[in-house]
């Protein structure tokens, strides 16, 4: 049954308490709060089925105006004179957004829009409106920038050391940690050592970073080894009462309390572990540490393709240094896959014109004694050869050389094969590099 749109007197205040009960039980239901102020801007009024979900008293707001505590604007470079001349305007406002310390711990965002009351001669008695609690939705944003700003630190450095302490510190500024570490294996199969670090310029935070350095981590061992064995994210509020936590790492005069420790995966295992902490006590951030996969992974991919340009142009480096003749071979089509300058100056050809040949192109031996050869690299028992053999030079020249071919396994497989040789008397090679897909 509907309220009669002109009501009784005698029915009016149950009128207006059906009213309000509706809007009470819309309320309940709503992620909004509904709150009203006085002329000073005062709570007078705080209710809605959402505070009592987020554990918030209503009474900390009572006879307290918004800016009241630690309260601060989200998008206001000024600070609260923006939204002060909105209100003594007497103008509604809208999605009004800003952050107040939790009593739960951590920081809350608040969304608020209002418009001015006015009594029955136009006085203005004060605001009443609606807000919301956006936290988690604000987080989410935190987040996808923190991502983006990993990925933009990283793209910028020039090598794999500078990309981790790149990423380092850009989560330590963003998410307020005073310190992160990164531990990757070590020369010894199976420890983990300190590798990248970055932390505030502070003698406490600097010297608990030098301490790292003499660490050794275990998998299974300390919280860095049990994620390195896990795989998976974990958070400590308080190291100094975690059973987990290395007394070594974490001494009674470090000052370090929370703790984040989480893996950098590439293609789709750890590489090494991301340690981060702070001087004060951090409780789980959840959202954190369902997104610290996508960024574990990104900076991962990103290190693993580092390291692995570094190793090429060191390789580069290497063989075009040698004065041996060197061609790496993908023997499953014949094809030079690298050569080195030596090899390109004694025969006459550029880079790009010997990478679209093979040995069959110039080389002596046929297309059997070859497979032949390689057969023989690749056996269970693999064999040490060398052979004679003739280049073709570019003019149409020869040039004798005697060939030293050898397998190559970087990955524990049948990945490649090298073979190099000299020109007798004055020194040349030649690699080739089979098994290839």
């Amino acid at each position: 049954m509907g309220i009669s749109e002109n009501p009784e007197p005698g029915n009016l205040s149950d009128a207006l308490r059906e009213c309000e009960l509706r809007l009470q039980s819309v309320l309940d239901l709503s992620s909004d709060a509904y709150w009203e102020q006085d002329e000073n801007y005062c709570f007078t009024l705080v209710t809605g089925g959402q505070l009592e979900r987020l554990g918030l008293d209503v009474n900390t707001y009572l006879g307290k105006a918004r800016w009241d505590g630690s309260a601060v604007p989200v998008n206001e470079v000024e600070g609260w004179d923006a939204h002060k001349a909105v209100l003594h305007a007497r103008q509604p406002f809208r999605d009004f957004t800003y952050k107040r310390p939790s009593a739960q711990g951590g920081t809350r965002y608040i969304s608020a829009s209002g418009q001015p009351m006015f009594d029955a001669g136009g006085r203005f008695k004060g605001y009443r409106g609606i807000a919301r609690d956006i936290t988690e939705r604000m987080r989410a944003v935190q987040l996808q920038s923190l991502e983006h700003t990993v990925a933009h630190r990283i793209a910028e450095a020039r090598s794999a050391s500078d990309a981790m302490t790149a990423a380092i510190r850009a989560i330590c500024e963003t998410e307020h940690w005073d310190c992160g570490r990164y531990f990757r294996p070590g020369d010894k199969p199976g420890e983990l050592r300190l590798g990248e670090a970055w932390g505030e310029p502070e003698p406490a935070i600097q010297e608990f970073i030098e301490r790292s350095r003499a660490l050794v981590y275990e998998a299974g061992i300390g919280l860095t080894g049990k994620v390195w064995q896990s795989g998976e994210p974990l958070w400590v509020a308080d190291t100094a009462k975690d059973a987990r936590a290395t007394r070594a790492a974490f001494s009674n005069d470090s000052g370090i309390r929370g703790g984040f420790v989480f893996p950098v995966i590439a293609e789709g295992a750890p590489i090494g572990v991301l340690a981060f902490n702070s001087r004060e006590l951090r409780e789980p951030d959840v959202q954190l540490m369902q997104a610290i996969n996508v960024i574990g992974s990104q900076i991962g991919q990103f290190v693993r393709r580092k390291q692995s340009e570094e190793e090429l142009r060191r390789f580069r480096a290497a063989i075009d240094a040698s004065a041996d003749l060197i061609f790496l071979v993908d023997p499953q089509r014949m094809r030079y896959i690298d050569v080195n300058d030596a090899a390109c100056r004694a025969l006459g050809y550029t880079r790009e014109e010997l990478l679209a040949m093979g040995p069959l192109d110039i080389f002596s031996k046929s297309r059997e004694e070859l497979v032949q050869v390689y057969a023989r690299l690749f056996a269970d028992t693999p064999v040490a050869l060398n052979y004679e053999g003739v280049y073709r030079r570019k003019d149409g020249s020869r040039l004798v050389v005697e060939a030293f071919p050898r397998a190559m396994r970087p990955d524990g497989g049948h990945s490649g094969l090298a073979a190099n040789g000299r020109a007798p008397g004055r020194g040349g090679g030649e690699c080739a590099v089979g098994g290839w897909s």
